[in-house]
């Protein structure tokens, strides 16, 4: 029977599948240099894309490895999503539980979250955390409204902080020297203008502030005067905890124990 019927010769067949095996080789290494030599995923997806196009006008199996590629890739970045929304959620219920808020209230803590997503480097997320961190230290719903959250995140900006952890330290000046009446954006500020203007920063501020801050407040030493000393100690090498510490035993030593003592500091005023 005519081998034309219809059909090709085994020679003709097998010269047919080398060109094909030898388009593959070529348009797979392409790719790779695609993949190699773009700096961003957008490059390299819109790179690989127009490749794989490019080879599926070619060789029709490429198309279906190009639309796989791309298939896996939608299900990762909508995977992503779906896992990024549930951390989300995940944390606003978590601020419900500790703040024992209504509905309401969670709607405003909801959209500052989103807003401050939108607005800054800092995801909702890291903004629910800050939240809760606030929360957590008695900073009531509507102050952080009114604006704690922003003076937390001014703090982690000033301090190159994570959100969470500025809203922790902001929280821990507020609640030792609560008796001051200090608020969050005069907490901020003195954290961040006392790390700014001496050798140390907001982290070590606070690892300073752990050690000293509930005698400083008993002893009466207000909380600029006590970031300000902890500010020189820095200055002169004192950093950290050690310089807390130290801070703490000086002022010890200037307490009075004494009856005779206690009277001449009476007497002093």
């Amino acid at each position: 029977k005519d081998e034309r019927d219809g059909k090709i010769t085994a020679e003709e067949f097998a010269e047919s599948q080398k060109r094909i095996n030898a388009q593959i080789s070529k348009n797979v290494g392409q790719i790779a240099v695609y993949s190699r030599g773009l700096k961003n995923l957008k490059g390299a997806f819109n790179g690989i894309k127009g490749e794989a196009s490019r080879i599926g006008r070619d060789i029709a199996s490429e198309i279906k490895f190009a639309g796989m590629a791309a298939t896996a890739g939608a299900a990762y970045a909508v995977g992503s999503s779906v896992n990024l929304a549930l951390d989300y959620e995940e944390q606003l219920s978590s601020i419900k539980a500790i703040g024992n808020l209504n509905a309401d209230q969670m709607q405003s803590v909801d959209k500052l979250a989103i807003e401050v997503g939108e607005a800054t480097k800092y995801s909702a997320k890291e903004a629910a955390q800050g939240m809760e961190e606030l929360i957590k230290a008695g900073v009531s719903t509507e102050k952080i409204m009114n604006g704690a959250l922003l003076d937390a995140l001014n703090l982690a900006t000033a301090g190159n902080l994570e959100l969470a952890e500025a809203a922790e330290i902001m929280s821990t000046s507020l609640n030792a020297f609560k008796t001051e009446g200090v608020t969050s954006a005069e907490a901020a500020n003195l954290l961040a203008g006392a790390a700014v203007s001496s050798a140390t920063s907001v982290s070590e501020m606070n690892y300073g502030l752990s050690q000293v801050s509930a005698v400083a407040a008993t002893v009466g030493l207000s909380f600029k005067d006590t970031t300000s000393a902890l500010a020189v100690f820095a200055q002169n090498g004192l950093k950290g905890s050690d310089a807390g510490t130290s801070l703490k035993t000086m002022l010890g030593n200037l307490s009075p124990k004494t009856k005779a003592q206690i009277e001449q500091f009476r007497e002093l005023g």
